[in-house]
């Protein structure tokens, strides 16, 4: 992998596992520190996916954030956010919020990494495999990491270590270059 592919999929390794992290941990925490029921939980999952079918809307219809460092820096932004209010969180409105900034995130490093992998050349299939690929294992592996340090540390503990990989993933990215980090580079060119 070249540095902007290293810097495009660290990233989204990153987000998908603070994805991972965040709906693992989501009921439990909401359960443990507000008393939420199951079907209030439910209830913010179903407007999570809400807020992620209109996020998927507002992109196709935004045009300037293909090869933008903004729009790729955004998603991790708003994990971060959505992680650390939540690890901190003592009132159940606060926690609300929280889960309804995560699709922000959630839908613009999905519908990126589909579109980068989607306008490669001859990579396409390859670039796709790893879309693919990161998406399940990253999933798989916030949610097992978030649960195993919830497990031995306070409750927070997992939203603050999958907020420093967002970061260090961030710098990363910003470091490293990303696609179209030149208005004259796309993923064709490569």
């Amino acid at each position: 992998l070249r540095p902007r592919d290293t810097s495009s999929t660290t990233a989204l390794g990153a987000a998908f596992l603070a994805q991972g992290c965040f709906y693992g941990l989501f009921p439990l925490i909401t359960r443990t520190r507000v008393g939420f029921p199951d079907a209030t939980i439910g209830a913010c999952f179903a407007m999570m996916g809400v807020c992620q079918f209109v996020m998927f809307q507002v992109i196709k219809k935004w045009h300037g954030w293909h090869y933008r460092l903004q729009a790729a820096v955004l998603p991790n932004v708003c994990l971060i956010l959505a992680l650390l209010v939540l690890a901190n969180a003592a009132r159940g409105a606060v926690m609300v919020a929280a889960a309804l900034i995560v699709p922000v995130g959630t839908s613009l490093s999905y519908m990126a990494s589909m579109y980068y992998g989607a306008t490669g050349n001859l990579r396409k299939m390859t670039v796709m495999s790893i879309h693919e690929g990161l998406l399940g294992c990253c999933l798989f592996a916030g949610g097992l990491l978030g649960g195993g340090l919830a497990k031995y540390y306070p409750m927070a503990t997992p939203f603050y270590v999958v907020s420093g990989v967002l970061v260090l993933a961030t710098f990363v990215q910003y470091r490293l270059g990303w696609f179209g980090q030149s208005a004259f580079v796309s993923p064709v060119d490569i």
